[in-house]
């Protein structure tokens, strides 16, 4: 649970219903850097016992696997300089990896937490399951749905889960440039948002309904802490939760279930 903060930094954030996001090309090798857009890396595990089965970067070529696979071996355990640069074929291929730090596009793992997905050991097959992986993480990172229903969600949907839009929320507040402290207020209403249907996990955004908005009202003043010394009216920090809630929901092309003149009334400061 996170503190309750004012409502003074909502007005500031009033003008981020129009962003622009700026696409780039598909990956095609492993680059890192600091100031590097997130994205999906394909590895292949080497079955090399000398070198300690390493993880190589695979590059692609005419929309398939680039064969040979090139590693480079370094000194100081991988941290330090080349000592060789070493060729695999095929039959050396243990396996293919997708690494990327989940946004969403697994929605059995938790948010945030870096996988390393196996694609299998066939270099076409992995290479289309890592351009399906690929195509949803990109889509997820620009606000939009994923469009490839996995293969064990018979009955899902190509729709952005609640999880999936929280996370984005926070990525695009901090991508932004917002301050520190109204990237935490924002993202901390929205995610108790989220603890509401944590029986829930995987509910789609466009499948909440306004009785559900109900209910999270009625859950809420028992489910925060508040801030010590805080004399805010109750109903202000019902109305700050459907606020940053709807600017969520507003941003990702959902409309917000429960109409503003449903929501708790707005109470004034005491004189």
């Amino acid at each position: 649970m996170v503190p309750e903060e004012g409502v003074e930094l909502f007005a500031c954030f009033l003008n981020v219903f129009s962003i622009s996001f700026v696409l780039l090309p598909d990956c095609c090798h492993l680059e890192t850097s600091a100031v590097s857009k997130a994205k999906v890396t394909m590895l292949a595990r080497i079955n090399n016992r000398e070198f300690g089965f390493p993880y190589a970067p695979v590059e692609f070529k005419r929309n398939a696997i680039k064969f040979p696979i090139t590693w480079e071996r370094r000194a100081d355990k991988g941290r330090g300089h080349v000592i060789a640069v070493h060729e695999f074929e095929p039959d050396t291929v243990m396996g293919f990896y997708a690494r990327f730090q989940n946004n969403g596009v697994n929605p059995k793992e938790p948010l945030g937490k870096r996988l390393n997905e196996p694609l299998g050991k066939d270099p076409v097959s992995a290479y289309m399951e890592f351009q399906r992986l690929d195509q949803d993480f990109e889509r997820i990172e620009r606000g939009l749905a994923p469009v490839n229903v996995p293969a064990d969600s018979p009955n899902a949907t190509p729709k952005m889960t609640l999880a999936q839009a929280v996370a984005k929320f926070e990525r695009d507040l901090t991508a932004e440039g917002k301050k520190k402290r109204a990237v935490e207020s924002y993202v901390g209403r929205v995610r108790n948002f989220a603890r509401f249907f944590a029986k829930r996990p995987e509910i789609q955004l466009d499948r909440i309904t306004a009785d559900d908005i109900r209910n999270f009202l009625v859950w809420l003043p028992t489910n925060i802490r508040r801030r010590p010394g805080s004399g805010g009216h109750i109903n202000n920090t019902l109305r700050n939760h459907l606020r940053d809630a709807k600017i969520m929901f507003t941003r990702y092309g959902i409309q917000f279930p429960l109409e503003n003149k449903y929501w708790p009334k707005e109470i004034g400061k005491r004189k």
